[in-house]
């Protein structure tokens, strides 16, 4: 979809009262915060770390880490063999005092959605929106195992943000990383289930921030496809140029009817914050 198209779409749609964001962690990279790649990495770092740990382990989950699609076995065993230390890691590194919201997340916040939702363990979104609004509104945070809580607000109109994967702040223990994490969360939480297909079938979604082919959005996409069958309003990804072949675009369009807004892959948050803003501006 053109750039042009997009802005128009979306301004429509969000005029209208029907629009959502669904937030990645490149929204947090210029905060310190780590890509999936980049936690990985830091988890094997943590486990190389631990006194007597067995070395040929190490080297096996380094070698894991170098294949995206062994991402999701990775974090099972890293979370098995760091035990609490893994816990610690995520609540000390997610919510760190001296963390600020990026210029994305204002970006982001400053728009009307109707509410948020967010793969990240960060509550920046939520301190974002807290500093435009200097108390006047507040945004609650809500997790994936309170669905009806979601669906209250949901209905009610009332603003919120779903931590899609869990909430470091509120419990580290609880957030989903590992394969068995999600198999969990998508045949086991029947509430969660019923709240995404709400939420999907009735709201337009500007995906930002998120990799296509990080193995969290593949798990949520997979979901959406069996769920929906591609019968959802049209969704929007913000993704650099090039990182999808154009049969796999027209694959997307058709099995989850997301339209790809290709921005230059150099200098990509930039471009991201140029697209915000033009359609901050539009609405206006």
């Amino acid at each position: 979809m053109t750039r042009d198209q997009a802005l128009a779409d979306l301004s429509g749609i969000l005029q209208k009262n029907s629009g959502a964001a669904l937030v990645g962690a490149g929204a947090s990279l210029s905060a310190g915060l780590p890509t999936w790649s980049g936690l990985m990495a830091e988890l094997c770092q943590k486990l190389a770390d631990i006194p007597g740990i067995e070395p040929t382990l190490v080297e096996s989950c380094k070698r894991m880490q170098t294949d995206r699609s062994k991402w999701l076995v990775l974090a099972s065993v890293l979370r098995r063999h760091l035990g609490t230390a893994f816990e610690e890691y995520i609540e000390g590194r997610f919510c760190r005092p001296d963390l600020e919201p990026t210029e994305i997340h204002k970006a982001i916040v400053s728009l009307p959605f109707r509410f948020l939702t967010t793969l990240n363990y960060d509550d920046l979104l939520e301190s974002a929106f807290a500093e435009l609004h200097l108390g006047r509104k507040r945004i609650d945070p809500i997790t994936y195992d309170k669905p009806g809580d979601v669906a209250s607000y949901f209905f009610k109109g009332n603003p919120f943000v779903l931590y899609c994967h869990g909430r470091a702040r509120t419990d580290a223990r609880r957030v989903v990383i590992s394969d068995g994490d999600y198999r969990s969360l998508i045949q086991a939480q029947i509430g969660y289930q019923s709240i995404l297909q709400t939420l999907f079938t009735t709201t337009s979604f500007l995906f930002v921030g998120t990799s296509l082919n990080d193995p969290d959005m593949q798990l949520l996409l997979g979901f959406l496809h069996s769920a929906f069958h591609g019968k959802t309003p049209p969704h929007y990804a913000l993704v650099p140029e090039n990182e999808r072949e154009s049969a796999e675009i027209n694959q997307l369009y058709h099995d989850f009817k997301i339209n790809i807004i290709a921005l230059n892959s150099v200098d990509y948050g930039s471009h991201v914050l140029e697209f915000l803003a033009d359609l901050e501006a539009k609405i206006r």
